[in-house]
Order: structure tokens, then sequence, then C-alpha cells
């Protein structure tokens, strides 16, 4: 999957609100970007809102969240007590670019967060 969108949050996937948690397996996320100016870009693949994440055996590969103003979690955004659970996972050269906070992942005010045999590379 690779794109790109103007979008605050989540390109493939934003769950907000009172909408159901998501899961993803034996997947490639390669280059997908999520973009702000004057708003928080959250999330390059993944953004939950209070919505749990269950993740296995993906690859994350050159994500990015872009923001003039907040630019959180380069693969996944999680918050508002999400509960992420990451399985056998890869994260490699994702970013979050200007004001921006956690290259591959970013974790505020969540529930809680599993991750199990990951592999964070340069």
């Amino acid at each position: 999957m690779i794109q790109t969108a103007y979008l605050p949050g989540g390109i493939a996937v934003a769950s907000n609100g009172t909408s159901a948690g998501f899961s993803a397996s034996n997947s490639k996320f390669i280059g997908n970007s999520s973009e702000g100016m004057s708003y928080c870009a959250r999330g390059g693949v993944f953004y939950a809102n209070g919505r749990n994440i269950d993740s296995t055996s993906n690859i994350y590969d050159g994500n990015s969240v872009i923001s003039d103003s907040k630019a959180h979690g380069g693969a996944i955004n999680a918050r508002g007590n999400a509960v992420v659970t990451s399985t056998n996972d890869t994260f490699t050269n994702n970013s979050a670019i200007k004001s921006g906070l956690g290259g591959a992942l970013y974790v505020e005010k969540a529930t809680n967060g599993v991750f199990y045999r990951c592999t964070q590379c340069q």
C-alpha cells in the first residue's frame, strides 16, 4: 500500500468514536504519509482513538507523518484508551517530521500496549 493523503490521521485505517477496532496481519505498509498543515497529523498507516489495534507479522517501512503543528506516529498513532497489540512486526525507516513525536509509534493516553518479538530498525 503506497499513498499520501492530506488528512489528519490514518492512511489505511482511521478509527474514532463508536467504530470498531481493527486488525492487520501478514501485510506490508510502505511509503504511506499523513500530512497536516496547521493541525495534527496522526498515524501514517493507522490512527485509533479509543479503538483497539491488533497487528501481527506486518512490515511498516518508510511511513511518515508531517505537520507544521504536530506530527505523531509515523506508522501507528493510538490514543484515548486504545489497546495496541503488536506481534512479530517490523518497523523500519518510519518518521514523524517537523513537529514530530514517535517515528514508528506514538501512544497517548492509551490503556495498554503489548509488543512481542517486534523489530525496530533504523
